[in-house]
């Protein structure tokens, strides 16, 4: 619980200093790539219409997801009532334009709901926006 907690505390900290729209600029594609895709922690990043554009191999993994996840939305992997808790936050985040940090109910493939502490951010390129997203499962750790 202790190592949860001081993990949960460095992600916070990594996102207020840094900030989500900042972080493609301090690395490369591939290198931001290899980064996301050694973490344990589930992230991705989703268009302005829900569309994602990103996911790490901890998101796919975790979610039993084999095809290419471009343009596809959470329609295409969670139930109905999930998704529309899901794109609510989302919109919620491109509204505001500013980081959100919740709990999230989303259900593994199994069917079995897990709670998870998420961070949403937005990502504002030019004229586009997204939201940028990392999530941690706490089901195990008793913590809700």
């Amino acid at each position: 619980m202790k190592e949860l907690r001081e993990n949960l505390k460095k992600i916070k900290e990594l996102t207020e200093s840094l900030g989500c729209e900042h972080i493609v600029d301090c690395f490369n594609k591939e290198v931001l790539n290899m980064f996301l895709d050694n973490s344990p922690i589930v992230s991705w990043i989703k268009d302005s219409d829900g569309k994602y554009i990103f996911a790490n191999k901890s998101f796919l993994t975790r979610f039993n997801i084999t095809e290419d996840i471009s343009g596809k939305t959470d329609r295409d992997f969670f139930p109905s009532d999930v998704v529309e808790t899901i794109r609510t936050n989302d919109r919620i985040v491109l509204e505001r334009n500013e980081k959100v940090e919740l709990r999230e109910d989303v259900p593994t493939p199994d069917g079995i709901m897990h709670h998870w502490f998420v961070i949403k951010c937005p990502i504002v390129l030019q004229t586009e926006s997204y939201v940028g997203g990392f999530a941690i499962d706490l089901t195990n750790y008793g913590v809700l």
